[in-house]
């Protein structure tokens, strides 16, 4: 799966490259710490959590105008399901792939912002022989951008992503086993995250 992520980000790099030869662009990695989600056991119906942890990531934008910007985002999580009874822990990589765009209100050297987008969510469990699982996927955030100067800055946000699930719906089987599911319609975590905006 690292192989394919990184071809993916490459390829999406790639794309937004060609359509940013007239505009100008910012490039932003970030750093963060992300909370929330959680799972049912099938059979004991415990819930099974994520825990916290930090995230790292980057946002691609690209100027629509004076006051939007398209956007594309990588976020990702190296996590671990916890249970409150005997059942192992075992790790898992969540990562958000979306597509979106902000909304700017530009004011001298601070521009505060609203954010959103569309995409994928890719969960992938380190147990042997586990499937990963992909779903469509949703986020909100806002925040603040700061440019001390023209081409570098700070930009500081808060971003809450919606995973759309079915009800009860079967995740992370194992050879035909399938001891998890998702509870709700909504898989929901939210984070916060800083970031170097570097603009050209």
């Amino acid at each position: 799966m690292k192989n394919t992520t990184f071809i993916y980000i490459v390829f999406i790099i790639s794309a937004l490259f060609t359509t940013t030869l007239q505009a100008q662009t910012e490039i932003t990695p970030f750093y963060g710490y992300r909370f929330g989600g959680e799972f049912k056991d099938t059979f004991t119906r415990t819930t099974l959590n994520i825990t916290d942890e930090n995230i790292a990531g980057f946002l691609v934008s690209i100027d629509r105008d004076a006051h939007s910007q398209y956007e594309f985002l990588y976020s990702h999580q190296s996590s671990e399901v916890k249970s409150n009874t005997s059942n192992p822990n075992f790790d898992v990589d969540i990562d958000y792939y979306h597509f979106g765009g902000t909304a700017l209100w530009p004011n001298d050297k601070i521009t505060p912002f609203l954010a959103g987008g569309l995409g994928l969510t890719h969960m992938s469990p380190d147990t042997s022989g586990s499937d990963s699982a992909t779903r469509f996927s949703f986020n909100l955030g806002g925040g603040l951008k700061w440019f001390p100067s023209k081409k570098v800055g700070i930009r500081l946000e808060a971003r809450a992503y919606g995973t759309l699930v079915d009800s009860g719906s079967a995740i992370f089987c194992t050879n035909g086993n399938c001891n998890f599911s998702v509870s709700g319609n909504l898989f929901t975590q939210f984070e916060t995250n800083v970031g170097v905006i570097v603009r050209f």
